[in-house]
């Protein structure tokens, strides 16, 4: 099970600012980061806590991790809540 979850943890590592800076990315690569909520953590970080300029407006990435983390949360109890006439 752990090797096909680096599939998906692996790459938003490299796009999401973590080894490579957001800055640095190819236009393409750059839209498609943007998708990754880790990009966003990082754009938050960078220009809330560390005082550094921005790559886009951290406080927007604050919406979209809080409404990512709201949705996630939704999503886990509409799928472990599905079965209410289990009784084990």
């Amino acid at each position: 099970m752990s090797l096909p979850v680096q599939l998906i943890f692996l790459p938003s590592m490299l796009l999401g600012g973590m080894m490579v800076p957001y800055s640095l990315l190819p236009e393409a690569m750059g839209k498609i980061a943007q998708l990754l909520p880790v990009t966003h953590a990082m754009n938050a970080f960078r220009g809330l806590a560390q005082n550094l300029t921005a790559d886009f407006n951290p406080l927007d990435s604050l919406l979209i991790l809080l409404a990512s983390g709201v949705l996630a949360f939704e999503l886990a109890l509409y799928l472990f809540n599905w079965d209410r006439r289990n009784t084990t």
